[in-house]
């Protein structure tokens, strides 16, 4: 995981962190992050992306 925190923003990845694996709302993190619902749902779909390409490339 740590070669896909280093292709993304931090704040993209702070967006997935707490989305996927702390389970807080997307609104609770876009209102701390300072950005909107929708774009962090985008960051951690774009983040799964690279994660599943990644992981799919070990398989």
């Amino acid at each position: 995981m740590r070669q896909i925190e280093s292709l993304v923003e931090p704040t993209t990845w702070q967006a997935f962190l707490r989305t996927t694996v702390g389970g807080e709302s997307s609104t609770d993190v876009a209102e701390s992050l300072g950005l909107t619902p929708a774009a962090v749902r985008k960051a951690k779909s774009r983040t799964l992306q690279r994660l599943r390409k990644q992981l799919g490339d070990l398989i």
